[in-house]
């Protein structure tokens, strides 16, 4: 432990250590002195300069083991191997009696050594004609291939789509939108012959029709020969001369609640894309419109006992700021659902009131905060 420079701990042990030799010290004194270091070690602990109080952020704890990140390898050609010191992400390189003999350092730093002979070699590969670093560059791949295959140097990520990823692929569809066709010109064949149609070649391209679809709605209306008038019943939804239908109030919704676009921009994109005039309260309206159709149909009670019953779930807290007032954004989740809920306490008040730690019994991964320790879980905490 860390403090503006000064190690706390070796202080503490320190002073417990020249306690325990001073013999000229009165009992009681050393009685005071001993509580004094234990108050010390606790003050600390609140302080968050301990790297196990799970209070501080892992991006703010200077204490807390960094993965290195992976870069591609550089090839560094050395003469003598022996007792160099070695720089992780580098591939050392030393060419000697038709052998490559290299070194370099894995995450843990463990040094890792091997040698490649022309027989390892892919066929068709051609052992370096002499000891310079050109030479070591133009097999450069295979070297990091066969390296890689003894687990020796981590795997290279190409550029773009990775081994074993699913792919999206676009396939043509039998009914298309809309359908262009390329006649060929007629002017350009060969004259004096005879040309039959033998149908066509189709490739297609997909796009985006963007448009404001409108709907009217007539009602028709009857007079009878005495003067009564008979009108139809418009459906109950349609209450308005003019009004949002629930494909604009599905997608603002989608935009504000699930992609997090600001209401305002959610406006402009109505307005400049679909030529809809829209006010921000209008917004607001539809995101409590749909909110209180999922706590009618019962939507809370769903995703928490889902979210209880899940084998793996992730638990999170962040402060945010409503109406000037810091208060506390609590969240559980899983692969599938995600919970959200703001509360005035961050720790076990907020958690027992939410109602879904408390009742969960699986692996919990959190960050250490300590209030998640209150519950029992099937693992230990990941960081």
């Amino acid at each position: 432990m860390k403090f503006e420079n000064i190690n706390v701990q070796k202080a503490i042990d320190n002073a417990k250590k020249a306690l325990s030799q001073d013999k000229g010290m009165s009992s009681a004194t050393k009685a005071v002195m001993e509580l004094i270091l234990v108050i010390i070690s606790i003050l600390i602990q609140k302080l968050n300069i301990n790297s196990s109080n799970s209070s501080k952020p892992p991006s703010q704890d200077p204490n807390r083991l960094k993965k290195k990140k992976f870069k591609q390898y550089d090839f560094i050609l050395i003469a003598n191997l022996n007792g160099i010191a070695l720089e992780y992400n580098k591939l050392y390189l030393q060419v000697e009696d038709n052998t490559i003999t290299y070194q370099c350092l894995s995450q843990d730093n463990t040094i890792i050594q091997g040698s490649i002979s022309p027989t390892d070699l892919p066929e068709g590969t051609k052992f370096p004609k002499s000891d310079t670093l050109s030479e070591l560059v133009k097999i450069r791949k295979v070297i990091l291939q066969i390296t890689e295959q003894r687990g020796d140097t981590e795997a290279l990520k190409k550029p773009g789509g990775q081994s074993g990823r699913t792919g999206v692929t676009l396939s043509p569809v039998n009914n298309p939108d809309e359908i262009e066709n390329i006649l060929v010109d007629r002017t350009q064949l060969p004259e004096g012959k005879q040309y039959i149609n033998k149908g066509y070649t189709a490739k297609q391209v997909v796009n985006i029709n963007i448009s404001r679809h409108i709907i009217e709605y007539r009602a028709e209306v009857l007079v009878d020969d005495l003067g009564n008038v008979y009108e139809a019943e418009f459906p109950k939804n349609i209450t308005r001369n003019i009004q949002y239908g629930s494909s604009v109030k599905a997608r603002v919704t989608f935009s504000s609640v699930y992609q997090l676009i600001p209401y305002k921009r959610v406006q402009e994109q109505l307005v400049n894309e679909y030529n809809i005039p829209i006010s921000i309260g209008s917004i607001y309206n539809f995101n409590k419109e749909a909110s209180n159709k999922l706590l009618q149909l019962g939507f809370d009670t769903v995703v928490k006992n889902a979210l209880s019953n899940s084998d793996i779930a992730h638990a999170d807290e962040t402060g945010i700021n409503v109406d000037g007032t810091k208060i506390w954004l609590h969240n559980l989740s899983n692969e599938k659902l995600t919970w959200l809920e703001p509360h005035k306490s961050r720790g076990i008040k907020a958690m027992n009131d939410i109602g879904i730690i408390s009742k969960f019994t699986g692996t919990l991964c959190h960050d250490h905060w300590k209030s998640y320790f209150t519950y029992k879980t099937l693992s230990d905490p990941l960081i």
